[in-house]
């Protein structure tokens, strides 16, 4: 156990045991923490970027990450291998950064989509323009009677109550079949996101 008052020097971190680990986090001692903090950061930094090839959006992320430790300190007691834990945080946190990205990357396209007078940034026109490719080159590759469904779905706007009608098959068929478009899009949307964002 660490005496009270005394702590490790930031190499002296990695050979705390988990134990240990997790009552240097729990007290509110916010030098302690931030020997953590400077002993794990690069760390978890260096990971997120091999990912993003993002660092200023890493160290953002890297902060949220460690921000959120400090606030939920006295719940870490649960945590049998921290420093697991602080890489599998810092992995949920990137997802939500990418999520976000996605999700204005979809605004920005549809803004510019319904009004022409639009006034966006290079960047932005640049990352929408990218992102419809990519989305439409995985549509090109769906099965034949699932691409058709989903452009008449989501391009011309049709209920799945016409498109069964038009093709004259069940509505569940096409409701299967739109369920399975989604799908394929949004598991490849993450990596679709990371490649345009290393790519700018």
């Amino acid at each position: 156990m660490i005496e009270k008052n005394t702590l490790p020097t930031v190499p002296g971190v990695a050979m705390l045991t988990n134990q240990e680990m997790i009552q240097l986090l729990s007290d509110d001692n916010p030098a302690a923490f931030e020997l953590v903090f400077l002993y794990y950061y690069p760390k978890v930094k260096f990971f997120l970027v091999g990912f993003l090839k993002d660092e200023a959006a890493a160290e953002d992320i890297v902060q949220d990450v460690f921000l959120k430790l400090w606030q939920q300190r006295k719940e870490l007691e649960r945590v049998s291998n921290f420093s697991a834990f602080l890489f599998r945080c810092a992995k949920n946190e990137m997802l939500n950064y990418i999520k976000k990205v996605y999700t204005s990357v979809l605004y920005v396209e549809k803004e510019m989509l319904d009004d022409d007078q639009y006034s966006y940034s290079p960047e932005a026109e640049y990352v929408a323009t990218e992102l419809s490719s990519v989305l439409k080159s995985i549509v090109a590759k769906m099965p034949s009677q699932q691409k058709i469904i989903f452009r008449m779905s989501r391009e011309k706007g049709m209920s799945n109550t016409e498109i069964a009608e038009v093709l004259n098959i069940k509505k569940r068929t096409v409701e299967n079949h739109l369920t399975l478009a989604l799908r394929t899009i949004r598991q490849n949307i993450l990596i679709v996101l990371i490649a345009i964002l290393s790519a700018h």
